[in-house]
């Protein structure tokens, strides 16, 4: 579910002849995922993801270290679209990298989801305000240019 979310329910999802409901809810570092299926005897949940704990009909799947969000503001009907854009994300080992696109000579905001608590993070390429219940906002300044022009950030802990 998206970084901004802690919860989320999707019902009456087609799993073969039958139907089943999905719970997606926050816990810690850690997205816990339950599902109630009607008449689906022996119905498990599994995950792929490394370190995913299957359990019946739950699975407890690990979430990354820092996600990245962005504002759910729409621009007005018809008016053109100043948003940022994230153009990718990659994960490494103790590193979180963002390639942004943005208007020319902005600075735009986006916030940071730190599933892991006490993170001590270097950032290149913006800056980041304190942690607030988990949450941090990163401010970055792109370069002036005409239309949308790309920017790197770059996080590690």
């Amino acid at each position: 579910i998206p970084a901004s979310w802690d919860t989320a329910t999707v019902h009456h999802l087609p799993f073969g002849p039958n139907y089943l409901d999905l719970s997606f809810r926050r816990e810690n570092n850690v997205m816990v995922v339950t599902a109630t299926a009607v008449n689906a005897p022996g119905f498990q949940l599994q995950s792929h993801t490394e370190g995913a704990k299957s359990q019946g009909t739950t699975v407890r799947i690990p979430l990354p270290v820092i996600e990245a969000f962005t504002s759910n503001h729409l621009p007005s009907f018809g008016a053109e679209t100043h948003q940022l854009k994230v153009l990718s994300e990659q994960y490494g080992p103790h590193t979180y990298t963002l390639n942004l696109a943005a208007p020319g000579g902005s600075v735009q905001t986006l916030s940071l989801r730190e599933n892991a608590p006490h993170l001590a993070l270097h950032i290149d390429g913006a800056t980041v305000s304190e942690s607030k219940n988990g949450i941090r906002n990163l401010s970055a300044e792109f370069p002036a240019g005409t239309g949308y022009v790309q920017q790197t950030v770059s996080i590690s802990w």
